[in-house]
């Protein structure tokens, strides 16, 4: 499947599944695609880095303009790499503390908007669109540029264990549903699509070794009580 299917202009696409399931890797992979096939920013409450081929044959990540390479046992600068692919892309939870979203967040209720005619990947949507706290500042803002797409422009990329999980104001603009199976031994992902309006379903396959260099897999999202 050409994944062109999943650039819904004013759309949501919910990624949904248990822990494991390249849930992470599918909603990075589509806006890593769309960034380079539609020059889209990204907007990501992950965070994100630069890869650098490797002489080994590998892809790595970039920190603070180093990358280290297992199989040589070694660190090097990223200026000995031949190629480095750079990542567009601003992130919204510095230091994990969800106030500093918020505070992006109101920056883009303000014209010009600061967040605008990108891919907004929120991982973990359930941990910021709680259906539970329908009234917190989150929810709030995020549904508000949701609604006024005619000046955001943004396409969600939101992952999420249980769609009921999610605040039932963002469940009326899903666009997709998206169920991913991650195949480790086979470096394959397999994403079951179904878009909401028609039903109809399709698939789509990649390799999650393309994608994992491009984020931390441990990083977690610290919710505080007063948002």
């Amino acid at each position: 499947m050409h994944s062109d299917i999943l650039h819904v202009r004013n759309g949501v696409v919910v990624i949904k599944g248990p822990v494991g399931m390249g849930k992470t890797l599918t909603a990075l992979y589509l806006s890593l695609y769309h960034q380079a096939r539609h020059g889209l920013h990204i907007y990501s409450t992950a965070e994100l880095y630069a890869v650098a081929e490797c002489s080994c044959g590998g892809r790595h990540s970039i920190v603070e303009d180093s990358y280290w390479c297992d199989k040589k046992g070694r660190s090097y600068s990223r200026h000995e790499s031949e190629f480095v692919r750079e990542v567009e892309y601003t992130h919204l939870s510095n230091f994990w503390d969800l106030q500093v979203l918020c505070d992006k967040l109101k920056e883009a209720e303000e014209p010009p908007s600061s967040i605008t005619k990108g891919s907004f990947l929120m991982d973990d949507g359930h941990k910021f669109l709680d259906s539970r706290m329908s009234q917190s500042k989150v929810n709030r803002l995020v549904i508000g540029i949701i609604q006024d797409y005619s000046r955001s422009q943004l396409d969600f990329y939101i992952t999420a264990h249980h769609l009921d999980m999610l605040d039932k104001r963002l469940r009326r603009h899903i666009s997709y549903f998206v169920t991913p199976t991650f195949y480790e031994g086979e470096d394959l992902c397999v994403a079951e699509i179904q878009e909401v309006a028609s039903g109809k379903a399709t698939q789509l396959r990649f390799q999650p070794s393309l994608v994992y260099p491009f984020y931390k897999t441990e990083e977690r999202i610290v919710q505080s009580r007063y948002l």
